[in-house]
């Protein structure tokens, strides 16, 4: 725990916070950005970030990837393994184990080669 005595260190923890937020603000704003490109539709865009969020695990995030995105918009079998395309993804997910670039892609080429 900290105690912080004095306006000033109070100003300075506050706008601390707020630029993380701001930060992660614009990271979310980004990965829509990406995702768009293949949702151009508000309601269809709101829709996959939904059903990215609901995955348990990069598995299920790679099913939906290759099954639906793939198979259903522009989505390129390059483009899904792109480094800043899983990027944009984690910005939605919610499970926390196994969420590295390098376990997504792994697990997307798997479900590609099914």
């Amino acid at each position: 725990m900290q105690n912080f005595y004095g306006a000033e260190f109070a100003h300075v923890r506050t706008q601390n916070n707020g630029m993380e937020e701001k930060e992660e603000d614009e990271a979310v704003r980004i990965a829509r950005g990406t995702l768009c490109i293949y949702y151009s539709d508000d309601w269809e865009l709101n829709d996959i970030i939904r059903r990215i969020a609901d995955c348990r695990s990069a598995s299920d995030l790679a099913n939906l990837v290759v099954n639906d995105m793939h198979k259903h918009t522009i989505l390129t079998a390059e483009r899904m393994v792109s480094k800043d395309f899983i990027e944009a993804l984690q910005q939605f997910l919610t499970f926390k184990s196994g969420t590295s670039t390098g376990n997504i892609r792994t697990q997307i080429n798997n479900v590609r080669r099914e």
